[in-house]
């Protein structure tokens, strides 16, 4: 060791200060000189005297164009802020100098940047003096590359980089121009751009270097130093979320003319220098150490350690500091040297006897807990995992704490400060803010520290606000770091929060209660609470199954939040989890895990420390992050998003043999412990205690920790507020605002009191009393109830049950309907429902207000608890409806018979009184024939097919009743009804009028007492309609009843057609002369403009058809009798004046007898009737009419004599008016139907006179096969069907058949097909 003696370094001090007389330096010894022993060794430590550090806090402002790159072959701007050079791509970054002092020349400047990727590059800083963000391409290509690979003679620095350079933080000091450039660009601008350009700058180079830009995690920055000592950094960091594509496209707008360019907004860079004078000291170069009076070191560092010295002897040490200066050129002209600082002396011990670190309490209700960590020395960072741009992690020793943040380190180091790892592209906390730091926590690109004295400072990314903790915050005992927000416990177990507001994840839910640790999650939080259960909030939609695990948890001493996940630690040693995926993820612990003393969870993995210092890991190890490690020294773990951290320590043998801690109360000693805390019980409220702790070693003891001054919380015992009450006819209900403010104490639930007697307790804030008396006053009060006593009473409210007046239904009225009635009335509230309320409603006060206006009269509104309604017919009940309508249809009712409704309105208290009585009598409107394939119609006004018309205009509100006439799925009817007269200004009809053309006569009611059915019971056919009618709503009316019959089967021989029956009755004053009547049909059959219509005399049949040629469609209407005189007519709807249809034109066509004339391509109408007949006073007339479709008109004409032979079959009497019977007037075999067929066809045949008649059936060969009949026979129509087997039952083979006929001397064949 060289030592110079104080004397000599005094002597130089004294002559530099006479030759320099006017020198501005103020030569100040070092602050705060210290020495502190060591085992065998002191370390000394000091402050400059005279360092400013300024230390900007950057708040972003717009979109200006911080970094980037150029690739001059394409003529673009590159799509990422990287900073590339390679070939003919350049790259640029522009920095934020309005912190500088302008005109004021640096002493040095660094250039600090991060290496994305490159292979071995010899590469220059240049300087560029066109603005990026609105430079033509080329000139801004141009400048970057001038003066490339100079050395510093035209450029910033060239650097050959070796062949180990590899990616990673680096800081490169500039030389050149580059001091004066940023002096002159202070002066006038805030901005300070450089190139970076390869050295060689050939396009076909294959060497390159990508330096990482603004939107990566490691911008760049330049550190720019004074001669005063101060340092700034001036970062590249523009405002988040701006894309290159947005700035390009602002660019573009600009150099094209078409937007001005606007004013660029700076970043805020606020540095805040201690404010200087002329007589406050100068910054140092170096120091020179003394130790007892002889010089033993120089340093430029502020600290040494003296080692290798006697345990238990003393020594005093003192420091000196030199200072230089400089003149413009930065030329040395003058070295000064400062007076000692002050001495400290120190004695080299064998064992440290270190005292604990992170002394802290957190005070509850009822418990100080006070905690520490264990001494330790030399403590340094293991990493595992992903490695960002981290690797390798700097070589720090006595680190006392660390935190994982997203892709960053951040240290706290022995001496209270925070360091930031990596350092090259993340801005470091300067000394103002950084000191006394006993707490850190990192997140997404931001790092927080706690300080001793409870404030926090936050630093790096803060676009939410997050790394800016609230203006004032103090008396913080823990902080924690999520993604993008803060979490701070304070000293009285409140919690506040910071940053993102996205999912209510700062949303810190009221009355906590205790909470004793947090941790911040992605998009959540987490508090532990005081007695061992934790409490999330934020985007935790974990599901009900793990949302139980977390409800479920206690013994819970610490807890970590990830990604979408949780871990708690349990007193056990044993660890929970719960979020979203977590088997998806591998997140459940391990069976075997235990002995678990602290834990941290990742994005998407988890670490546990145990208590014998190893480390186990699980989950998603995508970047080995759950990879095994060896170590067994771990004292902190933490997790970043796919790496971990561990910290490594000598855990206490420099210090000593640990035994055990010492809690000292007020100075005295209250307990002694080998744990890292200590729960103090017995403490009152409203009184302070200070406590420190001392670690015992079997060397003795250290000193004692800082102090800390705490109390008990004194809860405020919070009462419930706003009480009220209200009651309904089962329940009194009592309702309450939680509790409300802060520091009320450990919440339990709430005392429900009813006349000053306590009835119950509950957590939820509504209670309900039942079984209550009706008409009896009952008194209630609630107070809250904390564990550590009960709160005052809310006022008493009184109140009764209401008494149900079980009200009835009010207005009821019936409609009839068919087999149904229509019951409607007004509910029994109409006065609620005048105010807005509803059944079973509550009475609030309010609504007491308003319903005081209503008269009593009115008021039904305590009925009952409303359950619905209960119906009766001729007092039987048959229905009840549980809904609060006010209509209703009773089914089931007889058609044509009175029956007698009433109702009560049913509650849960009871059943009211039923209604009065109202009668009524249901009856039809229509009923349909169905034979499979025809479907049909009829009504009680006489219309066939429809009521109304079928296609009306909607602006008449007619509403069409019924199927119309269906074959086969088609429906040929448009319109069908009765017509009955007996002159133009005396018709009586169901049929369209002349007033539209829809609006139908409506002359025909159903008779009295009767009603519409059908019977499908009669022996003459399955279905047999009957209604029965008057003309009395006829203009002019006749005085008739009609009786009508419809007969519709589903055998093979009827099922095609419908046979109509009337009897027309004169009930009128007068014999009835000259009366006509029949049948009206409009057809349409698919284009209905394309029918025909034609005559059949044979069958006095009238048809139409869908068209002329090769027609699919047919229907009819026959006259079934014709000694009535008989009118059948084919009718043109648009000739004959029948879309309308005026009585005179009914007449007309009623009137025309028989009309052979087809009808072709028209829309086409049929009527067929009796008539002229006169009917005297009280007699009567029948006819027959038959509508009937086929497919085909030879199966129209096969119908047409079937129910011909069903009509003279049934109704005999009614062939004639003369009781003549209509017989044939020739033998005749017609020709089978159908044919061929399978399984059974049907044969006509007519017989004219007595005759003995013989029908067989033969084979080709001759055969006889089978006799179908053999009989004498009377004159007439017949049928006879084969259904394909012989005489004795067996069925025959398909094939050709002869049908042979023998009637007298009459003989005829046919020719029959057989098919199966």
């Amino acid at each position: 060791m060289k030592i110079f003696k104080l004397s000599a370094l005094l002597l130089c001090t004294c002559v530099s200060n006479n030759l320099y007389s006017q020198s501005s330096v103020v030569a100040c010894p070092p602050d705060n000189f210290t020495a502190t022993p060591g085992i065998e060794s002191v370390h000394l430590s000091w402050q400059n005297p005279g360092v400013y550090y300024g230390t900007p806090e950057v708040s972003t402002k717009d979109s200006s164009y911080y970094t980037g790159s150029i690739d001059n072959i394409a003529g673009v701007l590159t799509d990422t802020s990287r900073i590339k050079s390679i070939n003919q791509q350049v790259g640029w970054a522009t920095f934020d100098i309005s912190s500088l002092p302008p005109g004021q020349l640096p002493l040095s400047v660094e250039f600090n940047f991060y290496v994305y990727e490159t292979n071995w590059p010899y590469w220059c800083v240049t300087h560029v003096a066109s603005n990026p963000l609105t430079a033509n391409i080329q000139d801004l290509y141009n400048d970057i590359i001038e003066g490339y690979g100079s050395f510093g003679d035209n450029d910033y620095g060239s650097f050959q980089e070796e062949s180990d350079f590899s990616p990673g933080s680096y800081s490169y000091q500039l030389i050149g121009t580059v001091l004066e450039d940023i002096a002159n660009t202070a002066d006038t601008s805030n901005w300070f751009t450089i190139g970076v350009v390869d050295y060689d700058f050939d396009p076909n180079n294959q060497w390159y270097i990508y330096l990482e830009g603004w939107a990566e995690p490691n911008p760049p920055t330049l550190t720019v130093t004074y001669g005063d000592g101060s340092r700034f950094v001036a970062p590249a960091v523009p405002h988040p979320g701006v894309t290159s594509e947005e700035i390009t496209e602002y660019k573009n707008s600009v150099l094209s003319g078409e937007q001005a360019e606007h004013e660029t907004q700076k970043h805020e860079v606020n540095i805040d220098l201690s404010e200087r004078t002329e007589d406050d000291c100068s910054s140092a170069w170096k120091y020179y150490v003394f130790m007892d009076g002889d010089t033993i070191a120089s340093t430029t560092d502020r600290q040494f350690t003296m080692n290798n010295l006697t345990i238990g002897q003393e020594y005093c040490f003192y420091a000196v500091a030199e200072f230089r200066e400089f003149d413009s050129l930065g030329v040395l002209v003058e070295t000064t040297y400062s007076t000692p600082s002050d001495t400290s002396c120190a004695t080299p011990v064998e064992h440290l006897l270190c005292p604990p670190e992170n002394f802290s309490s957190i005070h509850t209700y009822s418990v100080i807990e006070l905690l520490w960590t264990p001494p330790f020395t030399g403590g340094f960072v293991e990493h595992w995992g992903a490695e960002w741009s981290m690797i390798p992690l700097p070589t720090a020793y006595n680190v006392r704490g660390m935190a994982a943040g997203e892709q960053h380190i951040a240290y706290l180091h022995s001496d209270s400060t925070v360091s930031i790892w990596p350092e090259g592209a993340w801005l470091q906390p300067g000394p103002e803010i950084n000191y006394s730091v006993v707490q850190i926590a990192a997140g997404y690109n931001f790092t927080l520290g706690l300080r001793d004295n409870g404030t926090v400072f936050g630093y790096g990314y803060s676009d939410l606000g997050q790394a800016n903790p609230p203006a004032g915050l103090d008396s913080v005992v823990a902080i924690d770091a999520g993604w993008k927000h803060t979490l701070a416990l304070l000293e009285d177990s409140t919690v506040i929060a910071w940053g993102d507001t996205n999912s209510g994840k700062i949303d810190v839910p009221e009355n906590l209660g205790p909470v004793v640790a947090v941790s911040a999650g992605y998009a959540h939080s987490l508090a532990l609470l005081a007695n061992g259960t934790v409490v999330d909030w934020g985007s935790d939609a974990w599901g009900d199954e793990q949302d139980s695990i977390a409800n479920s948890l206690t013994s819970v001493i610490a807890i970590s939040a990830g990604r979408d996940h949780n871990l708690a630690l349990k007193s056990d040693g044993t660890v929970a989890v719960w979020g979203i995926n977590i088997s998806g993820n591998n997140l459940e612990p391990p069976p075997d895990l235990s002995d678990v003393v602290d834990i941290a969870a990742g994005y998407y993995h988890n670490l546990a420390l145990k208590s014998d210092g190893t480390v186990v890991s699980w989950g998603q190890s995508d970047w080995n992050q759950n990879l095994p490690q060896s170590f067994d020294d771990v004292v902190q773990i933490d997790a970043g998003y796919n790496f971990n951290i561990a910290l490594r320590a000598d855990a206490g043998e420099d210090c000593g043999e640990l035994l055990g801690y010492t809690i000292f109360e007020n100075g005295d000693s209250i307990a002694t412990t080998t744990e890292f805390g200590y729960s103090v019980l017995d403490a009152e409220w409203d009184q302070e205690y200070c406590y420190n702790v001392m670690t015992r070693y079997s060397e003795g003891n250290s000193v004692l920790s800082d102090t800390i001054c705490t109390s008990l919380i004194t809860p405020g015992f919070c009462p419930p507020n706003n009480f009220v009450a209200d009651a309904d006819y089962d329940n009194v209900y009592l309702d309450w605002t939680p509790y409300q403010g802060e520091l009320c104490g450990s919440f339990i639930g709430y005392a429900v009191y009813q006349d000053d007697v306590l009835i119950d307790t509950v957590t939820n804030s509504a209670y309900e009393i039942p079984n209550l008396s009706y008409d009896t006053d009952y008194c209630f009060h609630v107070t809250s109830l904390y564990a550590e006593g009960e709160s005052a009473a809310t006022d008493t409210i009184c109140i009764s049950r209401v008494t149900p007046q079980l009200c009835s239904p009010d207005s009821m009225g019936v409609e009839p309907g068919d087999n149904q009635a229509l019951v409607s009335w007004d509910a029994p509230y109409n006065a609620l429902t005048r105010l807005g309320s509803q059944l079973n409603d509550k009475r609030s006060g309010e609504q007491e207000t308003m319903r005081s206006e209503v008269s009593q009269e009115t008021m039904d509104d305590d009925c009952g608890s409303f359950l619905g309604y209960n119906f009766y017919v001729n007092g039987d009940s048959v229905a009840f409806v549980s809904d609060s309508a006010t209509s209703f249809v009773v089914e089931g009712l007889q058609n044509g018979e009175e029956h007698c409704i009433t109702m009560t309105t049913v509650y849960i208290q009871g059943e009211s009184p039923q209604t009065d009585a109202v009668c009524t009598i249901p009856f039809a409107v229509r009923r349909d024939h169905n034979t499979d394939i025809l479907q049909i119609t009829i009504t009680n006004e006489g219309n066939i097919g429809y009521l109304n018309s079928r296609s009306a205009p909607d602006s008449l509100g007619i509403d069409s009743v019924g199927l119309g006439f269906v074959y086969t799925n088609n429906n040929y009817l448009y319109e069908g009804g009765l017509m009955v007269g007996t002159g133009p200004d005396h018709v009586s009809d169901c049929i369209r009028n002349d007033s539209d053309g829809w609006t139908q006569d409506d002359d025909f009611v159903e008779t009295e007492d009767t009603y519409l059915y059908v019977d499908t019971s009669h022996v003459l056919a399955n279905e047999v309609g009957v209604v029965s009618l008057r003309d009395s709503e006829a203009e002019n009316p006749l005085g008739v009843r009609i009786e009508q019959r419809s007969y519709a089967d589903d055998s093979f021989e009827l099922r095609n057609g419908t046979i109509f029956h009337y009897t027309i009755v004169n009930e009128g004053n007068a014999d009835l002369t000259g009366l006509y009547a029949g049948l009206f049909v409009d057809w349409d059959m698919a284009n209905h403009e394309s029918n025909s219509s034609h005559y059949n005399a044979d069958y006095r049949m009238v048809y139409a058809q869908d068209q002329e040629g090769n027609p699919s469609h047919f229907a009819g209407l026959i006259m079934l009798n014709q000694g009535l005189g008989m009118n059948i007519n084919a009718l043109n709807n648009y000739s004959d004046g029948v879309y309308l249809y005026s009585n005179e034109d009914k007449w007309a066509h009623m009137t025309s007898g028989i009309d052979e004339d087809p009808v072709f391509n028209a829309d086409v109408s049929s009527y067929v009737g009796v008539g002229p007949v006169d009917i005297a006073y009280g007699d009567s007339i029948s006819f027959g009419v038959a509508m009937l479709a086929a497919s085909s008109i030879y199966e129209l004409e096969y119908v047409a004599g079937e129910l011909h032979a069903f009509w003279e079959e049934n109704f005999p009497e009614e062939l004639s008016a003369q009781d003549e019977a209509i017989l044939p007037i020739e033998f005749a075999m017609h020709q089978n139907y159908p044919n061929p067929f399978n399984p059974v066809t049907s044969i006509r045949y007519d017989i004219p006179s007595t005759s003995m008649v013989t029908i067989s059936i033969y084979s080709m060969l001759g055969q006889k096969v089978k006799t179908l009949t053999s009989k004498m026979h009377q004159p007439g129509f017949y049928s006879a069907q084969w259904n394909g087997t012989n005489d004795i039952g067996t069925a025959v083979s398909s094939g050709m058949y002869i049908c042979k006929i023998n009637a007298g001397s009459f003989t005829s064949i046919n020719k029959m097909i057989l098919m199966k």
